[in-house]
C-alpha cells in the first residue's frame, strides 16, 4: 500500500491550504547504531577488567642507608662495607597501578639508627611502595644485609708524590714540587689504622709547567701494598695541598745595555755577550733578551754588573746566579 504524507503549505492565494505528496515515507532503520552501541560498552568494559586485573612485576632499585647522622649523634659510630648495593623487589598490583610508576617511584633502605655497638652487623631491607597506590610487597631479595659498623678516628699520615708515565720534549727537563708532605685522614678505626701512607701519582703529557690541587689520593699499607677504599668511608680533603709538575727548558738569549739618562748615545762592549736561561717553555717563549737598565754611562769609565734572576718575568731564571759582567763604553 502506497504511503502518503500531508503537508501543510500556502497556495497561491495565499492562504493556508493541505497538501497531499506522494514521495515514499522514509523508514529509520536503528539497528546498526544499536549493534555499534553495544560493542563500545563490551570494549570499555573489556578495558576495565584488563586494567583492574591484578599482576605482578619484579623492580631492581638501589639500596639506600637511613639513620646515618642519628647513629653518630648518639653513639659515636659510622657505617661502612654495605656490599649489597641493589635490591630486587617483586611487586602486586592492579595493571592500571604497575604500568602507572616507574622504578623511580619504588626504594629499598635499611635503617641503621638501631646499631649499638662498633663491629658486624644484619639489618633488614625496608622496601616503599608508591604512595596511594594498589601496589604491594610480594617479596624482597636479600630480605637482610651485613653492614659494619666503627667508631671514627683522625689521623696523619705520609703524603708522597710519585710520577707515571710522562710525556714531554726529550730536551726539556722536569721536576716534581709538592707543597705538604703529610696528609690528615678520618674514618672508621678499624679501616684507618691500617692505612701507612698516601700517594699521588702524577702522569700524562706536560709541555709547559701545571700545577695540581684538589685530587684524589691511594693509601698504602706498612708495605707499600696499594689500599682500594672508598672516599665515602676514609675522609681527607687535598684543598690545601698543590704539586706541581715544573717543566724546564733553557735557552740563550743576547744580553742589551739601555741607559736612560747621560751617556746614552754610548757605544758599549760586554765581556759576555750571551747569557742561558730556563723556565717554562711557555714563559722563556716570551723573553727575547737579558736587558741591563742603567741611569748613566760615562765614556772610559768601566762597571761591573751582577746578572741576578730578579731582572727576568717569573718562571724564568738565570741558569747560572749571580754572574758578573764587564761593561766599558766608548764614544761614536
Amino acid at each position: 500500500m502506497r504511503q502518503y504524507d500531508f503537508i501543510k503549505d500556502r497556495d497561491a492565494s495565499g492562504d493556508d491550504a493541505i497538501i497531499i505528496s506522494n514521495r515514499p515515507k522514509k523508514k529509520l532503520d536503528l539497528w546498526p547504531r544499536i549493534i555499534c552501541l553495544l560493542l563500545a560498552v563490551i570494549f570499555w568494559l573489556y578495558v576495565v577488567n584488563v586494567n583492574d586485573t591484578d599482576v605482578s612485576a619484579t623492580i631492581k632499585v638501589k639500596l639506600g642507608i637511613t639513620g646515618t647522622d642519628l647513629l653518630m649523634e648518639s653513639k659515636g659510630l659510622m657505617v661502612y662495607g654495605l656490599q649489597t648495593q641493589e635490591i630486587t623487589i617483586t611487586v602486586k598490583g592492579s595493571n592500571r597501578d604497575i604500568k602507572k610508576y616507574s622504578t623511580d617511584d619504588y626504594g629499598a633502605v635499611i635503617d641503621v639508627s638501631a646499631i649499638e655497638e662498633a663491629g658486624k652487623h644484619t639489618v633488614e631491607v625496608k622496601p616503599s611502595m608508591p604512595a596511594g597506590s594498589s601496589v604491594s610487597v610480594v617479596s624482597v631479595e636479600p630480605q637482610n644485609v651485613t653492614i659494619y659498623a666503627d667508631t671514627v678516628v683522625t689521623k696523619t699520615i705520609p703524603f708522597n708524590v710519585v710520577t707515571g708515565a710522562i710525556a714531554t720534549v726529550s730536551e726539556y727537563e722536569w721536576a716534581i714540587e709538592q707543597s705538604a708532605d703529610s696528609l690528615e685522614i678520618s674514618g672508621p678505626k678499624a679501616i684507618v689504622e691500617g692505612i701507612a701512607s698516601a700517594k699521588y701519582t702524577v702522569e700524562g703529557e706536560f709541555y709547559s709547567s701545571k700545577s695540581f690541587s684538589g685530587f684524589a689520593v691511594d693509601f698504602c699499607d706498612a708495605n707499600g701494598a696499594y689500599l682500594l677504599y672508598d672516599n665515602n668511608i676514609v675522609t681527607y680533603s687535598t684543598n690545601d695541598i698543590t704539586v706541581k709538575m715544573n717543566v724546564m727548558a733553557r735557552k740563550n738569549i743576547p744580553i742589551v745595555v739601555e741607559v736612560t739618562g747621560e751617556g746614552k748615545d754610548l757605544q758599549y762592549t760586554l765581556s759576555q755577550s750571551y747569557v742561558s736561561i730556563v723556565g717554562d717553555p711557555n714563559a722563556l717563549a716570551q723573553v727575547s733578551e737579558y736587558v741591563i737598565s742603567l741611569t748613566e754611562a760615562v765614556e772610559g769609565r768601566p762597571i761591573d754588573y751582577v746578572l741576578t734572576s730578579e731582572d727576568l718575568p717569573d718562571n724564568v731564571s738565570l741558569e747560572t746566579e749571580n754572574t758578573e759582567i764587564n761593561i766599558s763604553f766608548t764614544g761614536q
